[in-house]
């Protein structure tokens, strides 16, 4: 009996260090992709016109190159987009149609890139466009000129946009078999802010602050939980 207990026990130890170990690299598995993210967003940001162009002439006119390979590739990262940003109306338009229109507001749709929170992605979303977006990734090099660069870098921002989506999704799921508190998911998931643009502002404004201040840990600013401040509610730090 004791060699039984012993032998549960430390089933139970196992899992519980896996669960702490896991929880104790949330932060440094999400500052990867948030980084790259914010490397994409920059290029975005600073290349409106170019978004706004390609929007309002289509691909056919503003691409130097418009064939099949194009097409699907281009195809992908509308669905990709629409479907990670919920833009609610991609049902009436489709997502081609859609997507066209969102960068021709391109002041707003870079603003939308920036204040999407990959919390908020449902995991049905996640599973469901996982192969999308994976497949939209792999579209570097397809795109030639200055417009087919604005698609390389949005497909560079939906893939790991993908992969915190992902990660927050790992979250709910531990709360869901009791691994995790809520309260605890709860400085995880909730707040206003995205990552990306937390970690923006937390560089001053600028992704290129990252060569200047390189004492900065870009994992530290996501939040003040990974900057390993006290947690609020509960004033221990993680």
């Amino acid at each position: 009996m004791g060699g039984a207990l012993s032998l549960t026990e430390n089933i139970a130890c196992g899992h519980t260090d896996k669960a702490t170990l896991w929880r104790s690299l949330l932060a440094d598995r999400l500052s990867k992709p948030t980084a790259d993210m914010v490397d994409a967003l920059v290029y975005l940001r600073d290349n409106t016109a170019m978004i706004a162009e390609l929007g309002e002439r289509g691909p056919e006119a503003t691409l130097p190159r418009y064939g099949t390979k194009e097409k699907r590739s281009l195809q992908l990262i509308a669905r990709s987009c629409v479907g990670l940003l919920g833009y609610e109306d991609r049902a009436r338009d489709g997502d081609l149609v859609l997507f066209q229109k969102k960068l021709a507001q391109a002041e707003q749709f870079v603003e939308d890139l920036l204040t999407f929170r990959a919390q908020t992605v449902p995991t049905s979303t996640v599973a469901s466009l996982k192969t999308v977006v994976q497949a939209a990734d792999c579209c570097e090099g397809v795109f030639s000129g200055s417009h087919g660069e604005v698609l390389t870098q949005l497909a560079a921002f939906l893939r790991p946009s993908l992969i915190c989506a992902e990660i927050y999704s790992e979250i709910r799921a531990a709360v869901a078999a009791g691994t995790m508190s809520e309260d605890e998911a709860a400085i995880w998931m909730e707040g206003t802010e995205s990552d990306q643009s937390h970690m923006i502002n937390a560089m001053g404004g600028r992704r290129d602050c990252f060569e200047v201040q390189e004492d900065l840990n870009p994992a530290a600013s996501l939040s003040p939980l990974l900057a390993g401040e006290a947690d609020p509610r509960t004033g221990q730090a993680f």
